[in-house]
This record gives C-alpha cells, structure tokens and sequence, in this order.
C-alpha cells in the first residue's frame, strides 16, 4: 500500500485549520508550523465521511374495483315486465285484444244464433213479420253485453298493468342499488388506498430525513472527535517537553512585576 493511499484532502484541509488555530496559542509553534503539522495529521488520516443516500421510493398500491353488470335475464325480465304493464295500461297488450275477440265472438254468436231460433219459432206461427225487429233488439242486447266486457278487460287491464310496471319498478331499483353499493364500494376502496399511499410516502420521507439527520451529526461529532485529537497530537510532537494532554507542563504566565526574568509574551522564560 503507498503512503497516500489514505490521503484526503478535505481532512488536509480541516487538519491546517486545527493546527494554525493551536499554533496561535501556543508559545513557539505559531500557526504555520501548526498549520503544517496539522494538515499532515489530517492529510494521512481522520475519519472518513459518511455518505449513505437514505432515500427510497415507497411502493404504492392501487386500489381494487369493480363494475356492477346486471344479470342478464334480470334485466330481461324488468324489461319485458314494463313493456306488458305498458301494453296494458294502452289497452294493446296482446292478452286484452284475444279477449275482446273472444268476448265478440261468444256474444255476437250466442245472440245470431237466438235470433234465428226466435225468427224460425215466428215464421211457424205466421209471425214472419216480426225477425227484422228481434234481430235488432238481439244485437242491441249483444252490444250492450259486449259494452260491459269490454269494460271488465280494460279494468282488468289497468290493474294488471299498474301491476307489471310495479314489478319492473322494483327490479330496476334493485338494480340501481346494486350499482350505487358497487360505486360506494370502490370509492371506499380507493379512499383507503390513497390513505395508505400517503402513509407510504410520509414514512419514507420521514426515514430519509432521519437517516440524513443521524449521519450529518455522526459526521460532525467524528470531525469534531478528530480535531481535538489533532490539537493533542500536535503539541505533542513538536513540543514535546510540554506533554500531550498535560495542561500543567505549559509555561506559566507571569505578571509584569512578579520575580525574576522579565515576561516575554505573558510567559516567564526561565527554567
């Protein structure tokens, strides 16, 4: 291994500064000498930075949802349940139109048929005359019967039809319903997923700066660490009739009319 393989320049340059700064103060090493001692100490060792990237992308999920499709032969249903109970509230439904022709036939038959059973019964006894007569009172009493068929089938066709739309009403609510709970549903969901999205990120930002705030003051008291052991070390090697860390070999210094040698600097220079 070559001796700069552990050179750095930044802990050079942290070093000179520690060592200049001990050499202001202290007697006959002066900051140049200071700064140099102190920029090799530096320069060849020290701690090394650390430098961790403390960012990660937090991991987002999405939420799950769904569309609400009615059953196929529900809605068929509803469906052919409106069309009837419109059918029948018009009066076009198929079932009252068969039952009008029915009601005709059997009443408009059954009073033909009296008719000619009248007339054959009047032309035995030479009243011939009078089937002109009956055949119309036979059909006034034929319309008359129809009048009031008629008005049962559309009755009936009013409540069956209110019936019918009832029905489709209701299906098609439930239907309505089940897509509102299905919307409501997936709304909850991407609520909950949005919350836990931002829970994700919050935590990883607040990781980040924890972790960044950690390392920067770990940095810090490391640097601070190797200065003073610059300063010590300093001292140490060139002047080393002082010590390394023992404050009481310094000189003392002396007031101006104290014994002995006149004080230069504020220290006394006698031994």
């Amino acid at each position: 291994m070559g001796m700069f393989d552990n050179f750095n320049s930044t802990n050079l340059f942290k070093g000179a500064a520690a060592g200049a700064a001990a050499g202001s103060v202290i007697p006959g090493l002066g900051t140049v000498t200071g700064g140099i001692v102190g920029g090799l100490f530096g320069g060849f060792g020290g701690p090394q930075e650390q430098n961790q990237n403390f960012e990660y992308e937090a991991k987002l999920g999405e939420a799950n949802t769904a569309q609400y499709e009615a059953n196929r032969d529900f809605s068929t249903t509803a469906n052919s349940l409106r069309n009837q109970g419109n059918q029948m509230l018009s009066g076009t439904s198929p079932l009252l139109t068969a039952l009008r022709n029915q009601n005709q036939s059997s009443i408009y038959g059954a009073a033909a048929q009296n008719a000619n059973q009248m007339n054959s019964a009047l032309a035995s006894r030479g009243a011939g005359g009078f089937s002109g007569l009956y055949d119309q009172i036979s059909q006034n009493k034929a319309g008359e019967q129809m009048g009031q068929a008629n008005l049962g089938i559309a009755q009936f066709g009013q409540q069956a039809g209110m019936s019918a739309l009832g029905q489709a009403m209701s299906a098609y609510g439930q239907m309505d319903s089940n897509a509102l709970n299905q919307n409501l549903n997936n709304q909850n969901a991407i609520n909950q997923m949005t919350l836990a999205n931002i829970s994700a990120q919050n935590e990883a930002q607040q990781f980040g700066l924890t972790g960044e705030y950690n390392q920067s003051a770990a940095n810090m008291a490391n640097n601070q660490a190797f200065g003073n052991q610059l300063l010590t070390m300093g001292m140490g090697a060139v002047m080393p009739q002082y010590g390394p860390t023992s404050a009481s070999t310094l000189p003392r210094p002396t007031g101006a009319g104290s014994a002995g040698t006149p004080p230069i600097n504020g220290y006394n220079q006698s031994v």
